[in-house]
């Protein structure tokens, strides 16, 4: 069956990688540095008290260490310019508009968050400095105006590519940029949540480069480990069990950083694995964030929400509120994440072997798995109210 040769090919090339020691090297290392420096970051929120209260969009019950991000960002940057100087003395690699992109556009992202973190600052603010990590981005040169569809292999016997004016391609990458630290950041609202699905989002990266055994992909491919491996170490201190006095959370210094790194590879891999990883491979990875803020934004408008204030009503949270524990809640997301990597891997090698009908097999697959999880929390909802119900007139139905 071509599923079966699809999943064949792809095992076969990352079997015989040469830069799958790397890859698990490098995410080794962004761990053990970023767990030294997180645990820096806690003792400093303390001090200087930089604590998320308990408010009505979070999850936690007690004051909290949101410095978290810093560890991240902090490990993230030591790895990569020490990497990337030593990658341009062997390979002789040219300034690339990714790197500077990542550098320059993510210390913009870090240091916006990191000061609505400390100071709370205005949102006017905060978008200030969103415009400017990812205005950094397009004006160092970094854009994304080609888009390869599976529909024109399915009926035409090569893929489809769709190329859009060089402006236009900046417009996209502006917006897509912004759109995905905010989304980002609208998901990291429950322990454990953004660090573990950024840290299989970046091993899925990884993965693409990996088996393509791209040299020219070599930097992108360190960076990623690296950031997986400090995501992990800060999953260590923000999962449900940890105890208060050890515990932080990223907060907006690392959802914005975050979030604004996972934007600028998801666009920039279809160039770096020459056409091997597309951007519907990216939306098929990101999708359950993409999926849950977009749906939670659209049914808030249709009810006629105010969409600018504070709330619980994202999938996840309803799953919270409707008696689920943190951990039965991440067991399902994590559950359809790690689904929607596997679909996003098939489609890609699928694409490489000219085998477009399971594309669009593994694009439908990932749109159904969405949509039966929101029907999911919608009955989940239905069975606690009817509960509640019962609940209720059990007392009048006893009298």
């Amino acid at each position: 069956m071509p599923i079966f040769e699809v999943w064949g090919a792809f095992a076969h090339s990352l079997f015989h990688s040469p830069w799958r020691l790397f890859m698990l090297m490098y995410c080794a290392l962004g761990y053990l540095l970023a767990l030294v420096l997180v645990r820096c970051s806690i003792i400093v929120a303390h001090r200087w008290e930089v604590l998320a209260r308990p408010s009505e969009r979070g999850s936690h019950d007690y004051p909290t260490p949101r410095l978290g991000g810093a560890g991240i960002a902090t490990a993230f940057y030591f790895i990569l310019l020490f990497s990337t100087d030593v990658l341009a003395d062997r390979y002789d690699l040219p300034p690339a508009p990714w790197l500077a992109a990542v550098v320059i556009g993510g210390a913009y992202a870090f240091v916006g968050g990191l000061l609505d973190d400390i100071l709370e600052l205005n949102p006017r603010w905060k978008f200030l400095f969103q415009f400017a990590a990812a205005g950094t981005a397009v004006m160092a040169g970094f854009t994304h105006n080609i888009f390869t569809l599976p529909l024109g292999g399915a009926f035409a016997g090569e893929a489809g590519t769709v190329i859009m004016p060089h402006w236009m391609g900046g417009v996209f990458t502006f917006v897509f940029i912004i759109f995905m630290m905010n989304a980002y950041n609208f998901m990291d609202g429950m322990d454990g949540q953004a660090a573990t699905f950024g840290a299989i989002t970046c091993f899925s990266l990884t993965l693409f480069i990996a088996a393509g055994g791209f040299a020219a992909g070599i930097g992108e491919l360190l960076s990623l480990a690296s950031l997986c491996g400090a995501l992990l170490a800060l999953l260590y201190f923000n999962h449900a069990g940890k105890s208060p006095d050890s515990k932080t959370f990223m907060g907006d210094g690392g959802s914005q950083f975050v979030g604004y790194l996972l934007a600028v590879y998801c666009l920039h891999l279809e160039t770096a694995t020459r056409g091997v990883f597309t951007f519907i491979t990216a939306l098929i990875l990101i999708s359950p964030f993409l999926w849950d803020v977009c749906f939670t934004l659209a049914r808030r408008i249709m009810r006629g929400e105010n969409i600018l204030e504070a709330h619980r009503s994202h999938l996840y949270q309803r799953l919270l509120i409707a008696g689920w524990s943190h951990g039965r809640v991440m067991r399902l997301n994590i559950v359809l994440w790690v689904a929607c990597a596997l679909l996003a891997q098939l489609y890609s090698v699928a694409g490489q072997l000219n085998r477009h009908w399971v594309q669009i097999a593994a694009l439908t697959g990932c749109l159904i798995l969405l949509i039966l999880y929101t029907l999911y929390v919608h009955a989940v909802e239905r069975a606690r109210r009817r509960e509640t119900h019962q609940e209720t007139m059990a007392p009048i139905t006893s009298t």
